[in-house]
């Protein structure tokens, strides 16, 4: 499978009738919004649910796939595609209010086109709403996936300024902030649209205005600066672009960072391992002309790395600089991961993590907002015009190629289905994808077999981070709503990470190594996966991509290996919905509804069930619409923690048939009195008293 140029539409920035506001909500670190890790615990709770329901009145995301011929004219053009889509309208669940706006067109060379439509609603876009149409090379239409909203209602909204007023704002601003009376280009102030500061995919108005550059100090190449007002008159930004009207003044988003402006070189030499070997690598490097300093980063690939902590609290980028013979070991054991990566990537015609050639910012050494380091690596998004990273120094995940190609695939399916829906299913989805072909790079790229099917298994860490063959050693579940599977939420949060994401992602990671297991090769499987992340929707879930999945794998021409995906999603029963009565072997069951509904469906429990001689905890949480906690464990005897509140939490230790609030909660001091016994094929019924009904 090969990717040439698509003809990728930037987004919603090519259109200027579009978005007042964009609804976002993924996990994410400090104070970015659109993040995605391999850690679990960390992911901050969502907004979209309450916003949306204030910007758009619809009757909730309707999603379908359909595998067989429903059209019988060619397809050559995102006019023909859309035609194509609306004849199918009635089966996909959309009607009159849904209208699509196209986003790209990826072409896989000698294969499929996917036309990629955003479903926008009024002036706003519609989160996590999008239509894929697959078309082949000969025209005919073999598939469609679809999320989509219907019966919406939007509220009107318009700029409560005009162009003179943004003007006259951008005048003020610059004689007062920079002592400039600047010049306003003529004729040229324009409205657009342009992704919030600090966020991948949230979108806002704004007029642009025009100057002269004088900031020459700052891109000396550049003539104009578009300056950006929003919609109520605040003065927001300006970037330095080389003419008014082209695509970075549109788009508002630049990578202001020269590559050509420095000397293009080779660092070479010895990094010490975590286990105190020694490796010989070979790095791009850019040399300052002017002081000879040698920074990492790369021109041709168009990589710089740079500080973390200065780049996301003072959007300064602070290159990293080596003292002319060295650089930090981890942070060049990351850059060559990432370089390797970015490599593969290419050699199928996928340039850079999002396809499109975007510059790549590497911020390194990944600190909290008090300046600690923390143990994470991330996908941050797109931030000032770069597809971002961070790489943090406590552990050397450099090291991995698999932790490293996690992290780059979080840009590359973020990019395939516009917006990201990260909770529950799709969230786990979205997990399970990073894993899977972070797996399959490190099997295509290095020999080291002892690592596959084992994510960050070189890392030193005191246990690998997915264990893809057997789940439960990282207390994960084999297949849904097995021991450790963690059902939907009604409010994902963090609480209840986001409602499993990073625990139910191993039903994609065992697929995997059943098809593995099975025949199927490394390189067939990143084929199968590739095809997936191009034709699922932001609201695929495992259901649904039980569907897609025999589709991609027929298209692609593997049907030797049908047999071995039916067996694969049979084990890890992807489109088993709800709760079975019948229990696993070997387990039984702890159950009870929570007293209040209101607090259950909140986001705001999780039940830690402890085993009797242990202090590492099965997550459970009340399930979606239902505020009932069930799970499965294993037949013995347990201790039993429930937390109240996301914030300055309360909690309550199960003791002597009731829930008693404590203080703080030791497991290993609880005792006697605190241990439940679960029988096999049994159900343990918990009673909810001294459990509040309220926060």
């Amino acid at each position: 499978m090969r990717f040439p140029k698509s003809k990728a539409l930037c987004s919603v920035a090519a259109s200027l009738a579009l978005a007042t506001t964009l609804l976002t909500g993924c996990g994410a670190p400090a104070s970015s919004q659109s993040a995605q890790s391999m850690q679990s615990g960390d992911a901050s709770s969502q907004d979209v649910p309450e916003a949306r329901k204030k910007a758009i009145a619809g009757e909730g995301i309707v999603s379908k796939f359909i595998g067989d011929k429903f059209y019988d004219k060619k397809v050559t053009n995102e006019i023909e595609a859309l035609e194509a889509i609306k004849s199918a309208y009635d089966r996909i669940g959309a009607d009159n209010s849904v209208v699509l706006e196209l986003n790209a067109e990826r072409p896989v060379e000698d294969g499929n086109t996917y036309y990629i439509f955003q479903q926008r609603a009024g002036d706003v876009l519609a989160y996590g709403a999008s239509v894929k149409l697959v078309v082949n090379k000969d025209g005919n239409v073999v598939a469609l996936a679809s999320s989509v909203l219907p019966n919406v209602k939007v509220p009107e909204t318009k700029s409560k300024i005009d162009a003179k007023k943004a003007e006259e704002v951008v005048a003020s601003h610059c004689k007062e902030t920079d002592g400039v009376d600047v010049k306003i280009e003529p004729n040229a102030t324009e409205q657009t649209v342009i992704i919030v500061p600090g966020t991948q995919d949230r979108y806002t108005y704004a007029w642009v205005v025009y100057t002269q550059n004088y900031m020459q100090d700052v891109a000396k190449d550049m003539g104009y600066l578009a300056h950006y007002v929003d919609p109520e008159g605040a003065y927001m930004y300006a970037l330095p672009i080389s003419e008014p009207h082209n695509a970075d003044a549109i788009a508002g988003d630049k990578a202001n960072f020269d590559f050509d402006k420095y000397k293009e070189d080779t660092w070479k030499g010895t990094v010490t391992l975590h286990d105190g070997k020694t490796k010989e690598i070979s790095v791009p490097v850019l040399v300052d002309p002017q002081t000879n300093e040698k920074i990492l980063g790369d021109a041709k690939r168009k990589i710089i790395c740079v500080d973390y902590a200065q780049f996301n609290n003072e959007e300064k980028l602070a290159p990293r600089v080596g003292d002319g013979t060295s650089f930090d070991n981890t942070e060049l054991l990351a850059y060559e991961s990432f370089i390797r990566v970015w490599d593969y990537y290419d050699s199928i015609g996928w340039t850079g993590p999002d396809g499109e050639g975007t510059p790549t910012l590497l911020a390194m050494d990944y600190v909290d907002s008090n300046g600690q380091p923390q143990d994470e690596a991330y996908y941050i998004g797109k931030k000032n015009g770069f597809q971002t990273f961070t790489f943090n120094r406590l552990n050397p995940d450099g090291e991995n190629l698999d932790v490293i190609a996690h992290e780059f695939t979080h840009c590359v399916t973020s990019t395939t289905m516009i917006t990201n829906v990260y909770n529950n299913d799709m969230g786990a989805i979205n997990e399970g994808m990073s894993d899977v072909m972070g797996n399959l790079i490190q099997m295509l790229v290095e020999n080291k077999p002892e690592e596959a099917w084992l994510m960050g298994a070189g890392s030193g860490r005191e246990r690998t981070l997915r264990n893809m063959k057997d789940p439960h050693e990282c207390r994960q579940p084999e297949y849904t709503w097995d021991t450790f599977y963690a059902p939907h939420v009604t409010t994902p949060t963090k609480l209840n990470d986001l409602g499993g994401v990073h625990v139910n992602s191993s039903l994609l990671n065992k697929l995997s190594y059943r098809l593995d297991q099975s025949g199927m090769s490394p390189k067939e499987q990143f084929a199968l996966w590739m095809s997936i992340a191009l034709t699922m929707t932001p609201h695929t879930d495992y259901p649904q991509l039980a569907e897609m999945l025999p589709w991609c794998l027929e298209d692609l021409g593997y049907s030797k290996h049908s047999d071995g995906l039916k067996a694969a999603i049979g084990e890890t029963k992807l489109t088993l919905t709800e709760e079975p009565d019948s229990m696993p072997q070997g387990n039984g069951r702890i159950s009870f509804v929570y007293p209040s509904a209101e607090l259950g469906n909140s986001g705001e429990i999780r039940v830690n069930v402890v085993p009797k001689d242990s202090d590492k905890p099965i997550l459970a949480y009340p399930a979606a619409n239902t505020n009932k906690v069930s799970i499965f464990v294993p037949a013995g005897e347990y201790k039993l923690v429930c937390e109240v509140g996301n914030d300055n939490s309360k909690n309550f230790i199960y003791r002597d048939g009731k829930w008693d609030q404590v203080e703080a909660v030791d497991v290993t001091m609880m005792g006697e009195n605190t241990l439940v016994k679960v029988e096999e094929g049994k159900t343990l019924e918990l009673t909810t008293q001294g459990l509040p009904e309220s926060l």
